[in-house]
């Protein structure tokens, strides 16, 4: 039994135990789309632990994030949002490039978690996958033009997290120094204050 319903318990211990038992990864599989949020949420832990750990023992699986992706429902959609950039920073089939344009269509979502997510993901995918990284970049850059819900100025503040991910190999650098530039009043405070901080590391 893995007490998924209980709080506090082991993500690492049953994550490392998850990767040799099929039994207890399919638990977890099962646990994301419980209804019952602690059962969902400890799930979801784990199975984040092992796409960031031991991708490959849950790549298999990667279609299986792709329908919660398209899913209605926001719990789904950001449980899917945050594995799969995990398992897109180590893809040899380049699965993610096939739903590259429906992962970042979830920045038009009016739920503000949605596109919060996919904005504080972008940054580890577009670090490891250099092919992407200036398209995702390009849609980094385009959040006025993507998103026009109410707390669009916050999301902005993940994006600059983001950039600070790679803005060391980034290729247009003085775009992105730009964009951060412009936050610097920005009504958000969280975002006011990651632009502070990045233009603080990286602004000569």
């Amino acid at each position: 039994m893995l007490k998924l319903n209980q709080k506090n318990i082991d993500i690492k211990k049953i994550g490392k135990k998850a990767i040799s038992n099929k039994k207890i990864l399919s638990e977890l599989l099962e646990g994301i789309l419980n209804k019952e949020s602690t059962i969902r949420e400890n799930s979801f832990y784990v199975l984040n632990y092992i796409s960031k750990e031991n991708p490959e023992v849950i790549y298999s699986e990667f279609n299986y994030f792709i329908q919660m992706l398209k899913s209605s429902n926001t719990y789904h959609q950001n449980i899917a949002i945050n594995i799969i950039a995990n398992l897109a920073c180590s893809d040899p089939d380049k699965k993610f490039d096939e739903i590259f344009n429906e992962y970042f269509s979830l920045f038009k979502s009016e739920k503000t978690i949605v596109p919060a997510q996919v904005a504080k993901n972008s940054g580890k995918i577009a670090k490891k996958r250099i092919d992407l990284r200036n398209i995702i970049t390009e849609k980094l850059l385009n959040i006025d033009k993507l998103h026009s819900g109410k707390q669009k100025e916050l999301i902005k503040s993940y994006i600059i997290e983001s950039f600070d991910e790679y803005f060391k190999d980034a290729e247009n650098k003085e775009e992105i120094l730009k964009f951060v530039n412009n936050q610097i009043n920005n009504n958000s405070p969280k975002t006011k204050k990651a632009a502070q901080n990045f233009l603080k590391k990286w602004q000569k």
